[in-house]
């Protein structure tokens, strides 16, 4: 596998997104029910540079081809075209002008302040042979670009891309548990967080793929990140994570909904999980499910010094776990 490809696709995926006009940007597209043209527009790019014959989990269309079996021999990617697409959406209705492209729209501020922790990015994630090989994430308005593969982790900017930087896991004490939690029309987050007696370090962010950077020297803040939580989000937001989880040995955990207490978003369970005992990735799993691209996880990163930390506050009453 090329990283450099991978690399390479993702630039000329935001590259196509730059010359979008911005009120066609925001305009619906084929997809979800909730699909723009800047989703859609990132993701034919990256799928048109992907090799032909290779599965691909995405975020908008779901699986294509339709009618491909997932097996763990073969290489699978999980595109998540542009997440936090909703919030570019806003920014860019407020600062849109006729003929307006985005890439000029990037270039004003108004009241938004993107950062590395909290703006919208497109990842690319592969996996093959029971591992996820690489992280593929670029931060849309910074135009910085992140690498994580079992060799190293990187960061760069587009324009200076000669100049890496390495990017190191941090080993910090338990702290704060960055999550989504607080979403008005998923009252279910919140009630989950709760079930588990989460709430008093859990604290609501947006970003799904770019979450994984708060474990890293990236982030400087006073506040200690004791690890990570996907509550229950699509396996393309999250599968990305485990790249880095991967170079640094980090812990992951995963929770599974007791029998009698199903959600109707379906989280997975240790019979539909992707993973196997001893950690690695049964990718053939997905096909267990109708909508693998809707495969969904509640899971935890962090160091592994911070799991006994982390467990024994737990409340399990409706939830089993298991370490990887």
């Amino acid at each position: 596998m090329m990283i450099e490809h991978l690399e390479e696709t993702v630039i000329e995926a935001y590259e196509v997104l730059l010359e979008l006009e911005t009120d066609q940007a925001s305009r619906s597209a084929e997809g979800k029910e909730d699909t723009l043209a800047l989703d859609a527009v990132a993701e034919k790019a990256i799928i048109n540079r992907l090799r032909k014959g290779d599965i691909i989990v995405t975020e908008e269309q779901g699986v294509l081809p339709s009618n491909a079996i997932f097996s763990s021999e073969e290489t699978i990617y999980f595109i998540d075209p542009v997440d936090m697409s909703k919030q570019l959406d806003i920014f860019l209705r407020r600062c849109s002008k006729e003929g307006m492209k985005v890439r000029e729209a990037l270039q004003l501020t108004y009241d938004f302040s993107w950062d590395e922790f909290n703006s919208p990015v497109i990842s690319l994630t592969a996996v093959q042979r029971g591992q996820v090989q690489a992280n593929i994430m670029l931060n849309i308005p910074l135009g910085r670009m992140y690498v994580a593969s079992e060799e190293e982790i990187y960061t760069y900017t587009i324009n200076e891309s000669s100049r890496r930087e390495k990017i190191n896991m941090t080993e910090s004490s338990f702290g704060i548990l960055p999550t989504t939690s607080d979403l008005p029309n998923k009252p279910h987050y919140g009630a989950r967080i709760k079930q588990l007696n989460l709430q008093n370090i859990a604290r609501h962010v947006e970003p799904g793929p770019h979450r994984i950077l708060f474990l890293t020297d990236r982030y400087n803040q006073n506040q200690s990140v004791g690890g990570i939580l996907s509550n229950g989000e699509k396996i393309t937001e999250w599968i990305g994570w485990l790249a880095y989880a991967r170079q640094a040995n980090m812990a992951v955990v995963e929770f599974y909904v007791k029998q009698g207490t199903e959600e109707k978003d379906q989280l997975a369970t240790p019979h539909s999980s992707i993973f196997t005992i001893n950690g690695s990735i049964d990718i053939s799993a997905l096909n267990k499910h109708e909508k693998p691209a809707r495969y969904r996880s509640l899971l935890a990163v962090m160091p592994t010094q911070n799991l006994v930390g982390f467990t024994d506050n737990l409340e399990t009453e409706g939830f089993s776990y298991r370490i990887l």
